[in-house]
């Protein structure tokens, strides 16, 4: 061990990075787990939510409101985490001014925007459910799936407002009440699908959610009212110095805001015509399946997006560019290490899981292989991927992000477009054959986002060599021998620093 340790730091010199002291990697460290720990259990809201009603629903109703469940969550997705922006700009925003009536100001919208979606999710949940799981009029599971959507559309306005509370808390320094929303609502959510499912099947479930993330936004609401927060200036001349303040500040969040939307939007529409191809081409039981995938993924997703969210911190907060360097480093080593960790857990454990969230023998046969083969090993790679945003996001490269996640989704989505040849519409060869190539698009996405990034990485490391160099050469005296092209008979004309 202490010999690959030795590898890995001469590997790491030789590309430039300066190796840590001991002490300072475990200081590192620790910086890491105390952003990366809470953030997990915050994050973890959503994905644990959907994983506790997949169980329920899987285990205790019928494949029918499996696959309801399943469209509407990707459904709801979309919708929803277009609205991230609020917790993912709002936080240094507000961190920055420290100003209450800004603050409340983006909670205000955040609600009203949540209630436009409620408006209008009830309004268009049949069309919207339909278009996404490509499913066909009078089928059961579009009835099950539109009665599903909406009710869940009634938590829009607690899901929206949420983040905006969870990014305007954050930046006033509270990390714990985000954590504690997200303990209390698993734990309501639990209890009401025990209660619920049983009964009232996928529906159920869907009161348990909105209940559940209701109560979640209340608690922050309650906790926000409590803040105490400094004023804000008093003075003619200091409150027109804040005014030009805030004015720079919203279009610094309307500008991270928009680039923000564009990239969700290309990954959720990427993710909805996944689960579109699903449904159009193989029905309610490969739907059901690629539900379960699909939770697997986005909770262990969440899981390395703590990581992100440390990234985006730490990276941000760094001096110089060379401590950036090393902070991203080592945030990628824990990326890395974690995706193994998950790669062989998903590996060991694909059919206890499986059979954990769906009781349908047809649904865990097509589910599990994919598990094992093609999800666990995915997850190394997405690791780095979603570290890798952390770090765009603290260096706030977030045009680069966008166009990246652009290009990435147009990749994949080409990639989906390949043909699926088999017989009978509602054959297991043929579902196995549409998940098959609805997650190995999953995979060119990936790896596409990968490769941006690890082109961005090699690029700015490029730029700022070249930088150093013309620096260096341009404090070089006039008669170094350095600068002296022929001097001592060499033939090289490009210029050297030695």
């Amino acid at each position: 061990m202490q010999r690959l340790k030795g590898f890995v730091s001469a590997a790491w010199r030789r590309r430039g990075y300066s190796a840590l002291p001991a002490s300072q990697q475990q200081s590192l460290d620790s910086k890491i787990l105390g952003i990366a720990l809470p953030s997990l259990v915050a994050l973890s809201l959503d994905p644990v939510l959907q994983a506790v009603d997949t169980a329920f629903v899987g285990q205790l109703a019928s494949t029918e409101g499996l696959a309801a469940l399943g469209v509407s969550t990707s459904a709801f997705a979309l919708v929803f985490s277009s609205t991230n922006f609020f917790s993912n700009t709002a936080t240094p925003l507000v961190a920055e001014r420290k100003d209450a009536v800004l603050a409340r100001r983006i909670c205000v919208v955040g609600l009203v925007l949540g209630c436009a979606l409620c408006v209008g999710l009830e309004a268009f949940a049949p069309w919207l459910v339909r278009r996404v799981g490509g499913l066909n009029e009078g089928t059961a599971a579009l009835a099950a799936s539109a009665s599903f959507a909406r009710l869940r559309a009634l938590s829009a306005p607690a899901v929206v407002a949420a983040n905006a509370l969870n990014g305007c808390l954050r930046g006033l320094g509270d990390a714990v009440s985000p954590l504690n929303a997200a303990v209390l609502a698993a734990c309501l959510n639990f209890a009401l699908d025990c209660a619920l499912v049983p009964r009232f099947g996928a529906n159920g479930a869907a009161v348990a959610t909105v209940a559940a993330e209701t109560a979640a936004a209340l608690f922050l609401a309650a906790v926000f009212a409590r803040v105490d927060v400094p004023k804000a200036p008093s003075s003619e001349e200091e409150q027109a110095s804040s005014s030009s303040s805030s004015s720079s500040s919203l279009g610094s969040f309307a500008a991270f805001s928009a680039l923000t939307l564009s990239r969700t939007l290309s990954l959720q529409l990427f993710l909805v015509a996944t689960t579109n191809h699903v449904g159009a081409l193989a029905g309610a039981d490969a739907l059901a399946a690629n539900h379960i995938l699909r939770s697997l993924y986005v909770l262990l997703s969440f899981a390395t997006d703590a990581l992100a969210i440390a990234a985006q911190q730490l990276v941000a907060s760094a001096q110089t560019q060379e401590e950036k360097d090393v902070v991203a480093s080592r945030l990628l080593l824990w990326g890395l290490g974690v995706g193994i960790a998950f790669a062989l857990a998903l590996f060991l454990l694909a059919d206890p899981l499986v059979y954990a969230l769906d009781a349908d023998p047809r649904v865990r046969a097509l589910a599990a292989p994919l598990v094992r083969d093609l999800l666990a090993p995915l997850q190394v790679l997405s690791s780095l991927v979603f570290v890798g945003d952390g770090i765009l996001q603290g260096s706030q490269a977030f045009a680069f992000e966008a166009v990246a996640m652009a290009v990435s989704a147009s990749l994949a989505a080409a990639a989906l477009s390949l043909p699926v040849v088999a017989a009978d519409p509602y054959d297991v060869d043929r579902a196995s054959l549409a998940l098959d190539a609805a997650w190995r698009a999953v995979c060119v996405l990936q790896s596409s986002r990968a490769a941006t990034f690890a082109f961005w990485w090699w690029w700015c490391r490029r730029r700022r060599r070249q930088e150093s160099s013309t620096d260096d050469l341009s404090e070089l005296p006039a008669d170094s021998p350095t600068t002296n092209h022929n001097a001592g008979g060499d033939d090289d004309n490009a210029p050297r620093v030695s």
